[in-house]
């Protein structure tokens, strides 16, 4: 009876052992935008969320707001000259680190999705259990600053080519005003 006691118990072991192994493969395999591969196509995209969302996507072809037109954000800097289609979706309920998505912004070059950004009309302070998130996610974060209006924080994770960068976006409202969103966003490896 010990015997098998202890055979039980080495076989739990090993079988932990293997499964732990299991999992740290399934989380090196780099950063996605909601488990989406990069090089999606738009309408294999917009199913996916849908099935994620148990509702309908509505996709907005349009351009970036120009306050995004900053280099630490990807491909929102620079827009016109990169050849890529922007498309901006409702965020639908969606929460990410439990706070409400406004919108899900994505960049596709050669019909292939190439960056993704949640994006928060919330309180700055909100970052905070985000970038805990992707910590817990992605491993520890390098901090640096983002010129905007003032200093900003700028959180990046990098892992496999791809990357993360979250921070919260001042944006000018007039004479010596500015308010505060957020953008995380996710981007391809080159």
């Amino acid at each position: 009876m010990l015997k098998k006691l202890i055979a039980v118990a080495l076989a739990a072991v090993l079988c932990a052992v293997c499964c732990g192994a299991a999992g740290a493969e399934e989380n090196a395999s780099g950063i996605m935008f909601r488990n989406i591969p990069w090089g999606t196509a738009p309408e294999e995209v917009q199913k996916l969320l849908e099935e994620d969302t148990g509702g309908a996507v509505s996709f907005k072809k349009t351009e970036p707001a120009y306050f995004m037109n900053r280099e630490e954000l990807g491909y929102y800097a620079n827009f016109g000259s990169d050849g890529l289609d922007y498309y901006e979706i409702p965020g639908g309920g969606l929460r990410f680190a439990d706070v409400y998505v406004d919108e899900i912004h994505l960049f596709f070059r050669d019909n292939q999705l190439v960056q993704a950004s949640y994006f928060f009309r919330s309180d700055p302070d909100n970052l905070i259990p985000m970038c805990e998130e992707l910590d817990r996610q992605y491993g520890p974060h390098t901090l640096s600053v983002s010129k905007q209006i003032t200093d900003v924080d700028l959180y990046t994770w990098i892992k496999d080519g791809s990357s993360i960068t979250a921070e919260t976006v001042q944006i000018d409202a007039g004479i010596l005003n500015y308010y505060s969103d957020i953008v995380v966003t996710f981007r391809a490896g080159t």
